[in-house]
Formats: structure tokens, sequence, C-alpha cells
């Protein structure tokens, strides 16, 4: 019925089977005439303070609780991104972050999508160094989002194997942004060194969810997880 004419609407507009996840082509089909009338509608129905998601945080003890989240929440971190992480239009992502978790599906996929960039998966999630290095050397990221483990995977994949340098710290590297788990010291010296700019973020899901973000362009402090984020502010209880 009119659900299945929906997903039809919608890959319409999508060229072939594209090898990026375009969230501007999926936006760009809801606007069209032809787009099904019940999602229009519901696009305009649409306030601040309804919610927007309904996320499980990955470190729940004991009962399942979820945290619902507005869509003011969602759009005031993206506001808040603009002073701090310059992703032009038509960037690219290699994404390998689980998009029912708050770094991958709120930080990383929104920010691609509010900023008309593209998302392209990485076929091994992340657990594969060479699979994930392969695929980076397709696309040449600009921007890169990872949990610590996989930079450490990273580094020991990467560190003296000059040829495997060379096209990951492309002339385009813009950023590598860290978050979920302190970044070991070790790793920041040695992506630093091949001057990748780093950015770490600490938040929680409950904040939808970034809380703090260090300075790009300053120098780095280990442990040091950066100030609030325009928005926010942050107490000592």
């Amino acid at each position: 019925g009119e659900h299945a004419a929906t997903g039809q609407a919608l890959l319409a507009g999508l060229p072939g089977r594209p090898r990026a996840v375009d969230p501007g082509i999926l936006v760009d089909a809801l606007s069209r005439p032809g787009a099904p009338g019940f999602l229009r509608d519901a696009v305009r129905q649409v306030g601040p303070e309804d919610i927007a998601l309904l996320q499980f945080p990955s470190g729940t003890t004991g009962a399942l609780k979820g945290v619902l989240l507005t869509h003011r929440n969602v759009a005031s971190q993206q506001k808040a991104y603009e002073s701090a992480w310059d992703v032009p239009a038509g960037s690219r992502f290699l994404s390998y972050l689980p998009w029912h978790h708050s770094f991958g599906g709120i930080s990383e996929r929104l920010t691609a999508l509010c900023r008309g960039a593209r998302l392209f998966l990485e076929p091994s999630a992340g657990r594969d160094p060479d699979r994930l290095l392969k695929a980076w050397e397709a696309v040449r990221p600009p921007h890169f989002c990872s949990v610590p483990k996989v930079y450490v995977r990273l580094m020991g994949r990467l560190r003296g194997d000059r040829a495997a340098e060379r096209p990951f710290f492309h002339g385009r590297l813009r950023m590598l942004f860290t978050a979920g788990a302190p970044l070991p010291a070790e790793c920041t010296r040695y992506f630093e060194s091949r001057g990748a700019r780093l950015m770490e973020g600490w938040g929680l899901t409950e904040t939808s969810p970034t809380v703090t973000l260090t300075d790009p362009a300053g120098r780095r402090i280990h442990s040091v997880v950066g100030r609030p984020i325009p928005g926010v502010k942050v107490k000592v209880a």
C-alpha cells in the first residue's frame, strides 16, 4: 500500500546502487511532488519538543532504561558543532560506528546529514584494520569518527609501514574524531606526529550526546576532554 510506495519513492531518488549513503537524496525525495503525502504531513507537524529518538544506553545495568531525546536536543548539538567542526557540503565520512548508538547515530550520521556530506560504509564494522584501510584508500575521507580501540588497531597496522601511511594521512584529511573512552597518549602522539588533527568528545546518551569537545587547533592534553559546547553548562555536584 502507501508504505510500500514510500520505499519505492525514496529509492527512485537513488542513482542505481550507490556505494555511499547520501542523506541529501532522501531529503530531496521527500520534497518532490510525488512523495507520499503522509510523510510530508508528518514532517510539517513535528515540533522542537516532540520526541525524535528513544535511545537505550549501552552501559545500562539492571532494567533497560530508554532515553527520550527531542528534536531540539538533537538539533542543538549540530548548531554547537558549527563552531568547532568544519564539514563542507559534499565532504565524505568513512563510517563503521553503529547507528543505534548515539556516537554513530547522532554525532556522526546527523553531522553528515545536516551538512550535505556523504557516508561511505566500512564493510568490516571497524573490526579488520586491513579491510578498513582498503576502504580508506578508496574513499580518502576528510573526516573519520571512531572509538579509541580502533585507533589503536590502526596505529598498530600503520606504524612502520610507509606504503600504508601515505594514503591514510592524505592531503585532504581534516579531522580524526574520537569518543567513547580515553584515547591512549601513545595514540595521540602517533597520529599528531603524522600531522593529523584530533578532536575528542565526551558526553552521554542522555545529553544527546556531546557535552564537551577539545579544541582541534589547540594543544591536546592527555585525559582532558575539552570544554562544554555552546549551549551546555557543566556543574560539579
